[in-house]
């Protein structure tokens, strides 16, 4: 007797799931999913934000931070496994790696071809909103528009960021060790007393300025292979939009659930789309805060500073 199978591409590599009750393991996987995990852990940090001690705004809003990567990567991998594995997003997400899940979505943002089990011409984050919320009701057909434009747009902004290398530095940072430290950043500016030599503090002016954001240390290669050296990066950042973010998140995270449990077939009348009552929600996600938003300084070491070394010298200096 043989076992069921179901064939999925992980980016652009082939697997191929056996079990013998695959219907089963995938209709568990579907129940578990459980959105209002995000909402009730954005819920428990909101109220330290507004205390009046300063470190406990500081790590509540570095722990809402956190939390936001959290989310927006688990939206993201959940989406990329509906592109290409809807029948058993289960099985994609147990396989997939970081570069598997930056292919697909950078596929969807530039509508670039990419494997996939949905039947749309074209695949862009406008397509696959269009293709998750195909059940809304037709009799209100301007709404459900508007609903699919704000989720995709939201979506797209969210594939922007993850891509963004200081921010997944920063998530990094934050997640492994507490490696960033909370607390915005300020820069302020004064004109120079003479050419090389700075002017009086009582000159500075103040042209960035936020509360709440994260310092954290970059890796930067140096030719030749091994050398590194480290640059430091500042980023900051609206609570408020973090918020916003992790509840988008959160009703995207059910409605691809929605969406996949349809696809498995279940009957439409146990199914529901969710969206905020407010959609300005939507803006708040996306607001950011005035001016420069992140600051990096150096690296102040370059290629002329070192004395490379090859990776077999630095086995033999490590053993002794």
């Amino acid at each position: 007797m043989r076992a069921g199978h179901l064939e999925l591409v992980v980016g652009e590599a082939p697997f191929c799931v056996w079990d013998w009750h695959l219907r089963e393991r995938n209709q568990q996987f579907l129940d578990s999913i459980d959105h209002q995990f995000f909402l009730s852990v954005c819920a428990s940090q909101v109220g330290a934000l507004l205390s009046e001690e300063e470190n406990e705004r500081r790590h509540a809003a570095l722990a809402l931070r956190l939390f936001y990567g959290h989310a927006q990567e688990t939206l993201l991998s959940l989406l990329a496994a509906t592109v290409q594995a809807p029948d058993c997003a289960f099985a994609w997400l147990s396989c997939y790696r970081e570069p598997h899940l930056r292919l697909v979505i950078d596929a969807l943002s530039n509508e670039r071809p990419v494997h996939s089990r949905l039947t749309t011409e074209s695949l862009s984050w406008e397509s696959l909103s269009n293709c998750i919320f195909q059940m809304l009701s037709s009799t209100e057909q301007e709404k459900a528009a508007r609903i699919k434009a704000a989720f995709a747009l939201f979506w797209r902004q969210s594939a922007e960021a993850y891509l963004e290398e200081h921010n997944q530095v920063e998530f990094n940072s934050i997640k492994h060790g507490l490696r960033a430290r909370s607390g915005g950043f300020s820069l302020a500016l004064a004109p120079e007393a003479s050419p090389g030599s700075p002017g009086p503090a009582s000159q500075l002016h103040t042209v960035i300025a936020g509360e709440f954001g994260s310092s954290f240390m970059s890796v930067c290669k140096l030719s030749p292979s091994p050398h590194i050296t480290f640059k430091d990066m500042a980023v900051n950042w609206k609570p408020e939009s973090l918020i916003a973010a992790i509840e988008l998140s959160a009703l995207s995270i059910s409605n691809i659930a929605t969406f996949l449990r349809l696809y498995a077939g279940a009957e439409p009348d146990g199914q529901r789309y969710q969206w905020p009552k407010n959609m300005e929600l939507f803006d708040v996600a996306s607001q950011q805060l005035p001016g420069r938003t992140r600051f990096s300084f150096g690296p102040s070491v370059t290629t002329d500073h070192i004395q490379p070394l090859t990776p077999r010298e630095i086995l033999l200096r490590y053993g002794q």
